[in-house]
């Protein structure tokens, strides 16, 4: 019997038995298998993603109507893990803080008449990190991420994110993306930001 063929029909009649194998290899290994897919990927990532670009490319209408009847037929598996990714998105600080910043610019736009044209990190001027890193230098000694929000009609109890040009100041589509840059943008004492400010400059 040829090689291949004994290969296949021992894999057949050892199917359950290698397959129970394999897992119990894969659990007692993660950690090594995991490190070497790492380094494996790393060390290959452009090769990797060429080879999965000509896949897609040669199986594209076979792999859309997999995807398209796969999400027809999980819709609530779908809408949870969604919701999960979510959960664990926001429940980190930079994720809040982009999932914010998000919302204030398409706000703004949309409360001015306007579609977001553009990505939010493209109107912020700079990513999240850098986002987060440049409001914390502006920081009074009294602000941490924990009171961001927090107001009781006192001084130096929490702060918001404060447009230091106030976007009520912008007349076209243009004014609110610029008046939207990070450099326009400062913490402020919430107290100062709400019952003091309002649409002033400060």
């Amino acid at each position: 019997m040829a090689s291949k063929e004994y290969n296949e029909k021992y894999y057949i009649d050892n199917k359950d038995f290698l397959n129970k194998k394999s897992i119990e290899y894969n659990e007692i290994n993660k950690d090594f298998i995991s490190e070497n897919k790492k380094e494996y990927y790393s060390n290959n990532k452009d090769l990797i993603l060429e080879k999965r670009k000509l896949y897609y490319e040669k199986n594209k209408k076979e792999i859309n109507k997999k995807r398209k009847l796969y999400r027809q037929n999980n819709k609530e598996k779908i809408a949870k893990q969604k919701l999960s990714q979510q959960r664990r998105f926001l429940s980190t600080p930079i994720g809040k803080l982009k999932h914010n910043i998000r919302a204030a610019i398409r706000r703004s736009l949309t409360e001015s008449g306007y579609n977001k044209k553009y990505t939010s990190e493209h109107i912020l001027g700079c990513d999240t990190e850098f986002f987060k890193n440049y409001i914390e230098s502006k920081f009074e000694s009294w602000m941490n991420w924990g009171n961001k929000g927090l107001y009781n009609g006192q001084p130096n109890y929490g702060w918001d994110l404060d447009h230091i040009i106030p976007l009520s100041t912008g007349v076209t589509e243009e004014d609110i993306i610029k008046l939207n840059h990070y450099t326009n943008i400062q913490p402020l004492c919430s107290y100062i930001n709400r019952d003091v400010k309002k649409d002033s400059v400060i």
